[in-house]
């Protein structure tokens, strides 16, 4: 399993998933302390079923309602997956991955960390 671990910026805290030493998936925003971050992701992760997970790369997958996971693929960068909040915007990325199963994976690998401790 990996960990959630806060990092400090210019302007507040973002986030990043870790596991093995590398960055898996980051945020998209700021926050302004603690406290706000871990309510954001309380507030997502308990709206977000694990089963929310829609595959962009194929063409006749059902589309979700967010908030939701999405799985890309992007020609240079290969797949990667997302998290959209309720309304629809991005809220944190993961970074790429050579194969589909490993970006699979890698969203069982925040699911499996974040529902145990919500």
């Amino acid at each position: 399993m990996g960990k959630f671990i806060l990092k400090q910026n210019g302007n507040g805290l973002t986030f990043a998933f870790i596991k093995n030493q590398k960055i898996l998936m980051q945020s998209c925003r700021t926050y302004l302390d603690r406290d706000d971050c871990l309510n954001c992701l309380r507030s997502l992760f308990l709206k977000l079923a694990p089963s929310s997970i829609e595959d962009r790369t194929l063409e006749e997958a059902a589309r979700l309602s967010n908030p939701k996971f999405e799985i890309l693929f992007h020609a240079t960068d290969g797949y990667c997956f997302r998290i959209t909040d309720h309304d629809g915007n991005i809220f944190a990325t993961s970074r790429p991955w050579a194969s589909k199963l490993e970006c699979i994976n890698a969203i069982d690998d925040v699911i499996k960390t974040l529902y145990p401790i919500l």
